[in-house]
Order: C-alpha cells, then structure tokens, then sequence
C-alpha cells in the first residue's frame, strides 16, 4: 500500500504548482486602507468623496493588471 500512497502524494505534488498559479490568478483580494480627514457638510459630499476614491482605486488596479499581463480597461 505504501508505494500507492507514495504514487498519490507524488501527483498531487507535481500538480500543486499549477493549481496553486491559476487560483491565483483567479482569486486576487487587494485589501486597502486610506485615512482621510474630511468635512461632510452632507449626503452629497459622502458621494463625492467615495466616487473620488472609486476612481481612483479603479486607475490603480487597472495599472496592475496591466503590469502583470491582464486586460487595462
């Protein structure tokens, strides 16, 4: 039985790398903090500023993927 466990591990091994390179191409969580010091005299102000940093977010994570082959929208 040993030498099919060792079969076993030793696929599940050679397959890891690719497996591992495509969830991670598929799966990418970019996780950003940004303090801001802002007045809010409004609702309307709160939009702006969360459209502001929306546009902003969206530049930088289509520089990314661009940099690292995908697609620049």
């Amino acid at each position: 039985m040993d030498p099919f466990a060792d079969a076993v591990a030793n696929r599940m091994l050679s397959t890891l790398p690719q497996v591992a390179q495509s969830q991670m191409a598929q799966n990418v969580t970019n996780n950003n903090q940004i303090i801001m010091y802002n007045t809010v005299r409004d609702d309307k102000d709160i939009d702006k500023i969360a459209e502001k940093v929306d546009e902003v977010m969206g530049g930088i994570g289509n520089r990314r993927a661009a940099a690292w082959g995908g697609a620049n929208g």
